[in-house]
């Protein structure tokens, strides 16, 4: 079950820049079953209209350009999805796309004009 988060009021920048994933244990590249496209990973830093924020893992299919650490991004269809595998639990995210955001998002400038 993939559940939809809304970015709206939230800044998001990329703390480095995107890495291809390889099948867990395996040098085989990882792949969207349903794109066919190789699956990157991006850590990015979030920051709510709060000012609290944190660091997530994302991964998205296809290798977004343009991306290098500090840019502010746009997640489009961004999503959590609980797991679990092995006795182990945890919630990975994903992204449909990733792009390069303009210089202000919705949750900067409310946090800029307070």
């Amino acid at each position: 079950m993939r559940l939809p988060i809304d970015t709206t009021k939230l800044t998001i920048t990329s703390a480095g820049i995107p890495i291809p994933e390889n099948v867990f244990g395996t040098e085989a590249p990882r792949v969207d079953r349903t794109t066919g496209e190789r699956v990157h990973s991006l850590t990015v830093l979030v920051v709510g209209p709060d000012g609290v924020g944190g660091v997530l893992r994302i991964k998205v299919s296809g290798e977004p350009t343009g991306i290098s650490p500090a840019t502010l991004l746009k997640l489009n269809g961004f999503t959590a999805q609980p797991y679990e595998f092995n006795g182990k639990s945890g919630t990975s995210y994903w992204a449909e796309s990733v792009e390069a955001a303009t210089a202000t998002s919705p949750a900067r400038a409310e946090r800029a004009g307070s």
